[in-house]
C-alpha cells in the first residue's frame, strides 16, 4: 500500500473532507444533537414520524451552528495572527531608525 492510498481521506465534489477546518467537530456535534434531541421528543410525545423529522432538523441546525461558528473563529485567529505578522515586520524594519525613537517618545509622553 503507498503513503498517497494511506493519507487519503473522503472525498467528496473534489474536496477532501478531513482536512476542511471544523468539519469534523460541527459534524461529530449536529449527529450527537440530533439523536439527543430525536431521542428527548420521542420520550415526549411517542411520535415516531415526527420525532425523526426533529432530528434531523435539529441535526442540520446544529452543524450548521456549530460549522458557522467554528469557522468564524478561525477566520479571525487567522486575520490576529496575520495583523501581528505585520505589526512585527514593521517593528523589525524600523528597528535603530528615526522612527523607533520618535514612537518611543510619543508612548512616553
Amino acid at each position: 500500500m503507498s503513503q498517497e492510498e494511506e493519507s487519503s481521506g473522503f472525498i467528496f465534489l473534489g474536496k477532501d473532507i478531513s482536512k476542511i477546518p471544523c468539519f469534523k467537530q460541527a459534524f461529530t456535534s449536529g449527529i450527537l444533537g440530533g439523536i439527543t434531541t430525536g431521542f428527548g421528543y420521542f420520550f415526549y410525545s411517542s411520535n415516531v414520524k415526527k420525532s425523526c423529522n426533529i432530528g434531523v432538523g435539529s441535526y442540520a441546525l446544529v452543524t450548521l451552528g456549530f460549522y458557522s461558528y467554528c469557522r468564524y473563529k478561525f477566520t479571525k485567529k487567522l486575520q490576529d495572527e496575520a495583523l501581528m505578522k505585520k505589526a512585527l515586520q514593521a517593528k523589525i524594519l524600523s528597528e535603530g531608525t528615526n522612527l523607533e525613537a520618535e514612537i518611543k517618545e510619543k508612548t512616553k509622553a
